[in-house]
């Protein structure tokens, strides 16, 4: 497997608009993150109510679920792999309900990040579902491997 060549903060922050099946979900959501064999999943996120706080525009915000939810993953292959996301709906009494998925390429994320220093914040429309985003914190770290 050669080595190591980096490793890869990731923190999920935020997602909304989780409908699927017509029917809109925000409560037990979770979201898994895979990297190759390497998997990890936030906590349950908590739903953020903007406090009431009607913004200048008069429209109200969708709420947001938060996580806030830090992962870090070991990178083997940076010009083959692929980061997924999939949100998911805990169910205490069937299988979780499946609320989306997204992929980032890891040279995407690579290419994107040798632009500006730091991480960078990406918003990721999921797939096969009505609707639904999340938003994710992405810092790179990559070790030169002789």
């Amino acid at each position: 497997m050669g080595p190591t060549c980096g490793r890869l903060l990731v923190l999920v922050q935020k997602g909304k608009r989780f409908i699927s099946s017509g029917k809109s979900h925000n409560e037990n959501i979770y979201c898994k993150v895979t990297l190759g064999p390497q998997e990890q999943q936030t906590d349950i996120a908590k739903e953020n109510i903007n406090n009431g706080n009607i913004p200048q525009s008069g429209i109200p915000q969708i709420p947001s679920l938060v996580w806030n939810y830090s992962m870090q993953f070991q990178l083997r292959n940076i010009n083959q792999e692929v980061l997924t996301f999939v949100v998911l709906e805990q169910n205490p009494f069937a299988p979780d309900e499946f609320l989306g998925r997204a992929e980032l390429k890891l040279k995407d994320i690579l290419k994107e990040s040798q632009n500006h220093n730091g991480p960078i914040t990406k918003k990721l429309i999921l797939h096969q579902v009505e609707s639904g985003e999340l938003v994710v914190k992405l810092d790179l770290h990559l070790f030169n491997s002789y």
